[in-house]
């Protein structure tokens, strides 16, 4: 590799001053990154990177009142969106219902109680659960 002085000289591994590092395999050039910026391996063209783990990070719903509108969402990250939210086990409190789409519980609870359900998200890259409990007064 031949390092350039800004003046049409530059190598194949240096751009715009900064330092490409080049790894070729098999006849396939992979990208690293710049110096000083991290490694960054270039999935290339039709390959994403991988998928962060998916799971669900609400940990506590607020509390809701017969006769009064709820409206609570239930939160996830990672994954490949879009995700699909359903209710696994147990039941919501009668009057609500869960968004497939957004993961919002919305509704007017018409019971008291406390209610404990399992909320499953799901993507293309697999899904995660949660246990989850609502007061309702």
């Amino acid at each position: 590799m031949k390092a350039g002085n800004g003046e049409g000289g530059m190598g194949k591994g240096m751009r715009l001053g900064a330092l490409v590092l080049s790894l070729v395999l098999g006849g396939c050039e992979n990208v690293i990154g710049p110096v000083g910026k991290g490694p960054g391996i270039d999935p290339g063209p039709g390959n994403p990177p991988p998928a962060t783990p998916l799971t669900i990070v609400t940990s506590a719903l607020p509390e809701g009142t017969v006769g009064q509108p709820y409206g609570q969402h239930v939160q996830a990250s990672g994954g490949v969106i879009p995700y699909r939210w359903t209710v696994a086990e147990g039941e919501l409190p009668a009057g609500l219902r869960l968004d497939l789409v957004d993961g919002y519980i919305s509704g007017t609870p018409s019971v008291t109680g406390r209610f404990t359900f399992v909320v499953r998200v799901a993507t293309s890259a697999g899904n995660a659960t949660k246990l989850l409990a609502l007061d309702v007064q």
